[in-house]
């Protein structure tokens, strides 16, 4: 007796795999952009060479790097406490009012006042 089981793939698992690609997407995008940062990072801080590969791999791409690693490893733990759908709303949420108080700062000094003030961007 044959199987008629047919393997379907169900319309989630491409929504799923979409996400993922975008998210990867965007992280390859993040590193360029901090690849196109550093010629103005260079030119503000009069880098070395070697200052300006340390500035590069050890801080910022290290940083991203860090900051993806415990961003999995808090999400996780986080999303067992207060559920998916609560933190993602929060996530949205959090991003678009740090992405509007910073679209809408008049000045570079603002924003670095409020840095300085143990405020971030976002209470704008």
């Amino acid at each position: 007796m044959e199987s008629k089981a047919k393997s379907e793939i169900k319309p989630f698992v491409y929504v799923a795999v979409g996400i993922a690609a975008v998210g990867g997407l965007l992280f390859g995008y993040d590193t360029g952009v901090i690849s196109g940062a550093i010629l103005f990072i260079k030119k503000q801080f009069s880098l070395s060479a070697i200052m300006e590969e340390i500035v590069v791999s050890a801080v910022l791409v290290g940083a991203v790097l860090v900051g993806a690693v415990l961003g999995a490893v808090m999400g996780g733990a986080l999303t067992n406490r207060f559920r998916r759908r609560k933190l993602i709303i929060l996530a949205g949420i959090t991003f678009t009012v740090s992405a509007l108080g910073t679209a809408l700062a008049p000045t570079l000094e603002q924003i670095e006042a409020h840095w300085r003030a143990g405020k971030h961007p976002r209470a704008l």
